[in-house]
């Protein structure tokens, strides 16, 4: 027998809120205690917010795969499953397959997706600097496909298409 507690990874803001009210010092020093055990923590010279610094399109997410025909994994994963992480990392790479990115484009995206809002942020920045644009969309939660893919097509009226352009 196995236990496992389910702890969100990404959450909508109004459980990052709760979250931070109940265990506020415990993920950063969760993710301080991981930097120690490689040997980093003396390098770290600032922790970075997704307010900050939007990360790459899945970043953080976890994914699980098995064959159709294995019933008793697919039960284990669908009790795990978590519909709105789920659809907050499908929005992000609905942005990274819209503009064709790989990983040679600066991109980052991020997308909340809780029961009746979705809200997504992507931004792609040129690999010397000078050229950035971003977008923020919000939205109904369940029509986050298009409102990731009206991000995605902003971006590209930005100029975004060029630069993944470029890259390949």
């Amino acid at each position: 027998a196995f236990f496992l507690e389910a702890v969100p990874l990404r959450a909508g803001r109004a459980d990052l809120s709760a979250l931070a009210r109940r265990a506020e010092a415990e993920r950063p020093l969760a993710r301080r205690r991981t930097a120690r055990r490689v040997g980093l923590d003396d390098r770290i010279t600032q922790w970075f917010s997704v307010e900050e610094m939007l990360p790459a399109p899945g970043q953080g997410a976890l994914g699980v795969q098995m064959s159709e025909k294995d019933s008793r994994r697919q039960q284990v994963a669908a009790a795990v499953d978590h519909a709105p992480t789920r659809a907050a990392v499908l929005a992000e790479r609905i942005v990274l397959r819209r503009l064709d990115a790989g990983c040679s484009l600066p991109l980052g995206a991020y997308a909340v997706v809780e029961s009746d809002r979705v809200i997504i942020r992507a931004a792609v920045m040129s690999l010397d600097g000078t050229y950035s644009a971003s977008v923020e969309h919000s939205g109904l939660g369940h029509e986050w496909q298009a409102v990731a893919a009206r991000a995605a097509e902003d971006l590209l009226a930005q100029g975004a298409g060029l630069l993944a352009a470029a890259g390949r």
